[in-house]
């Protein structure tokens, strides 16, 4: 039995260590996302038990535990839904759990399933396999392939999501808030040092996993662990969760008088100049325009319309291409052509605006309103 414990080995030990610790952190601290919170302490609990099994692995200390045996395999694929779920339900604090969740441990599930003629063995059969017996399962040899696609499909999903809730909220409230900005960094801490043990899962499969490569992705994991713990010094109050929208133009200037003048203003020089029809068409540029502060204009369509600057610049092009595609002396032009007339840059732009502010297509629209007058 190897009984030499190496810098590597107490680096995978402290990292299963500190991940125990941030368990049991999150699981008794109090959190305004009850959800998301507990996916945090699985995810943790997952660190903390692939960490002290590899050691043991490595070690040979895994022949006083047998029935350990191939126990990381379903960690390893428990992983990527609970970080996705985390991120999922952590960017949407208003969001319950339910059951169709349970969906993403289904391959999860079926793992068990597969090596279950291998779990229910008794120590001695395991021992036997340990040393060289042929075990009743072996998992196929597309299986570590497959697991790669898998864990960076829920990598990607979870950095769109979290995009997708920065770029919503700055549309909305023009920012995030203190709170928000600290949430998302610490999901991209998280989510990097995922991305980092991919990279080395990959290079791990592409040298066909020699050279001790699979040792050094735990230490990848121990590394994700320290990190999150020193991050998580200089931000104690990031596992509350609190990443509520700051109320939005609080502290607005803008005057009831100042925004009926504004509107009417905007509604005048969009319909009579049609300055939507300018294709690179800026917030910032508007605003001048109009000589009104960028901070005003933002403001005043996002509370008189609902919409971000870029959905009302895009509804007044779909309102215009819609009178041009029943128009007549517009027949001369493709659909594509209209798009580009009220200040598309391209027809998937235009294609995409059309179906999300008129629920239909250009040529539908189009075949549709001519129907009519016939």
């Amino acid at each position: 039995m190897n009984q030499q414990i190496s810098i590597g080995d107490l680096a995978i030990l402290f990292g299963g260590f500190l991940s125990l610790l941030l368990a049991i952190a999150f699981l008794i601290r109090k959190s305004q996302n009850l959800p998301g919170n507990y996916f945090l302490v699985f995810l943790m609990l997952d660190f903390f038990l692939s960490l002290f099994l590899k050691f043991f692995d490595k070690s040979d200390y895994i022949i006083f535990y047998p029935h350990l045996l191939k126990v990381n395999y379903v960690l390893n694929l428990l992983r990527p839904p609970l970080s996705f779920l985390y991120v999922y339900f952590i960017i949407q604090p208003g969001i319950n759990f339910r059951l169709r969740y349970v969906l993403h441990f289904l391959p999860v599930i079926l793992l068990i399933v597969y090596l279950s003629p291998f779990f229910i063995l008794s120590a001695e059969e395991k021992l036997a396999i340990l040393n060289g017996a042929e075990p009743p399962i072996q998992l196929p040899s597309w299986y570590r392939v497959a697991g790669l696609f898998y864990s960076f499909a829920y990598l990607i999903t979870g950095w769109k999501y979290l995009k997708s809730f920065v770029k919503r909220n700055r549309d909305q409230y023009g920012t995030l808030n203190t709170n928000q900005n600290r949430m998302v960094n610490w999901i991209n801490l998280l989510l990097a040092g995922y991305a980092l043990y991919m990279v080395v899962a990959i290079a791990n499969w592409l040298f066909e996993y020699q050279y001790n490569i699979d040792y050094y992705l735990y230490q990848c994991i121990s590394l994700m662990v320290i990190t999150a713990c020193v991050r998580l010094m200089s931000l104690p109050d990031i596992v509350t969760n609190n990443i509520s929208p700051t109320k939005k133009y609080e502290h607005s200037t803008l005057s009831e008088s100042d925004k009926e003048r504004y509107v009417r203003l905007l509604e005048s020089s969009m319909e009579e100049r049609k300055l939507y029809s300018i294709s690179k068409i800026r917030l910032g540029w508007l605003a001048k325009e109009l000589n009104m502060p960028e901070h005003h204009l933002s403001q005043l369509v996002n509370e008189k319309y609902k919409l971000s600057f870029n959905d009302y610049i895009n509804r007044k092009r779909v309102e215009r291409a819609k009178i041009l595609l029943i128009n007549n002396q517009y027949n001369h032009l493709t659909i594509e052509g209209i798009g580009y007339e009220v200040g598309f840059n391209s027809k998937v732009a235009f294609f995409t605006a059309f179906k999300v502010h008129a629920n239909t297509t250009p040529k539908a629209f189009r075949i549709a309103n001519a129907l009519k007058s016939v």
